[in-house]
């Protein structure tokens, strides 16, 4: 999937309705939970820097992408609930701002591992998740819809819409939904990919399945009528909010330094693109060889990524690596599951969180990276070869 022209009109900025214009536009790409493909063109705002899917907020794109929320699953990859750093720290932000006794709603829970560690912390809170997904039997308390408020006839105390905003090309119909069952002085909680640090690390997060990205600014102006009470930024940008009583939300006013924003968000794009086919250069030829293949991750990226690469890899072995992942095979491809590489592998780091990337490439060289014999890839700001060399240890793909 070669980076095609960019510059075109992408249309209005579904927040502020100014012209946007393509920064990245990736032919025949490729969702996770399916061989369906279409074209991904990644715009940007010039007056609010909000970055969004082209042509993500229309009928067609509701029907290509419905039946990828519904048939995603996870529960056979692991444990139940599972206990990710992530996991970890926005339960954590969830249960300090919550009521002991709180209500509590997901929206987009799938399983419900945010809800149960959310219980755990806080063993008076009631749970409930609401979630499209039609796969087995859920462990906790799941109504199998996709959000509409009129599902519920009482308020919750708290709101978690957690790696869910990023899917809707105009975040104000979801946000205002969520609000509607929110009790005044309720929590909402949000948690969304960080657009900076993905064009910082030029991370491989623009997924069919992600029609928003947010920096700092463009979400918190998204959010009038709410109280923000804490907010991190890591690879994910992590937000609790409290609804201020009275009349509905005001309208978007896009944040001062906008202009700003969408600048360094075109500069990061471009960057993204050159280094994205410097890096599937190095899989390609290292396929070619005959060299083994070892997908680090095994969850939403990967697939992604798997199925694009797919034509990349010819006839060359390829494995799964993943310290959590259970069982002996991954379970949509059948890509064996390893426990290290070995000697002329090549380890290609597979999330689309800066932050996990990070503590991935340091698990990567403690497997045996460069002077181990081991090449590592980084999409798409690293690589380091089986030698240990490229004038140093990292060659940056995006120079």
């Amino acid at each position: 999937m070669m980076s095609g022209a960019t510059g075109q009109n992408a249309g209005q900025c579904p927040l502020c309705g100014a012209g946007a214009a393509v920064g990245l536009l990736l032919p025949g790409a490729r969702l996770a939970a399916s061989d369906a493909s279409r074209d991904l063109a990644i715009a940007v705002c010039p007056a609010c820097g909000f970055v969004f899917q082209a042509g993500a907020d229309t009928p067609d794109y509701d029907a290509f992408i419905r039946h990828a929320y519904e048939a995603w699953d996870g529960a056979t990859l692991f444990d139940f609930p599972r206990r990710s750093e992530d996991n970890a720290a926005a339960a954590d932000i969830i249960a300090r701002h919550s009521r002991a006794d709180a209500r509590v709603l997901e929206i987009g829970s799938n399983r419900g591992d945010i809800l149960a560690l959310v219980k755990e912390r806080l063993p008076g809170a009631s749970i409930l998740g609401v979630d499209p997904a039609t796969h087995g039997n859920l462990p906790v308390p799941t109504l199998r819809a996709f959000f509409s408020p009129q599902l519920f006839s009482s308020r919750f105390d708290t709101v978690i819409l957690k790696q869910v905003l990023e899917h809707f090309a105009d975040p104000r119909p979801m946000l205002a939904g969520a609000r509607e069952v929110l009790e005044d002085g309720g929590l909402l909680y949000l948690d969304v990919p960080n657009l900076e640090r993905i064009l910082e690390g030029r991370t491989d997060a623009f997924l069919l399945e992600h029609a928003a990205y947010y920096s700092l600014g463009v979400l918190r102006a998204a959010l009038p009528g709410f109280e923000i009470v804490e907010a991190r930024e890591a690879g994910s940008l992590r937000i609790a909010a409290r609804k201020l009583p009275g009349a509905a939300a005001a309208a978007f006013v896009p944040p001062a330094d906008g202009p700003r924003l969408a600048e360094a968000a075109r500069t990061g794009l471009e960057r993204l693109a050159r280094a994205r086919e410097a890096g599937k250069a190095a899989l390609a030829a290292h396929a070619a060889s005959g060299g083994r293949v070892v997908f680090f991750g095994a969850y939403n990226c990967f697939r992604a990524l798997y199925r694009e690469f797919l034509p990349l890899l010819g006839d060359c072995p390829r494995a799964v690596l993943d310290d959590a992942m259970r069982g002996e095979r991954e379970p949509v491809f059948g890509l064996p599951r390893i426990e290290t590489p070995g000697p002329g592998d090549l380890l290609l780091l597979c999330s689309n969180n800066a932050e996990v990337l990070e503590r991935m490439w340091a698990r990567a060289t403690e497997l045996g990276g460069g002077a181990g014999g081991v090449a590592v890839l980084r999409p798409w700001s690293k690589f380091l070869r089986a030698d240990g060399t490229t004038d140093g240890t990292t060659s940056d793909l995006g120079a």
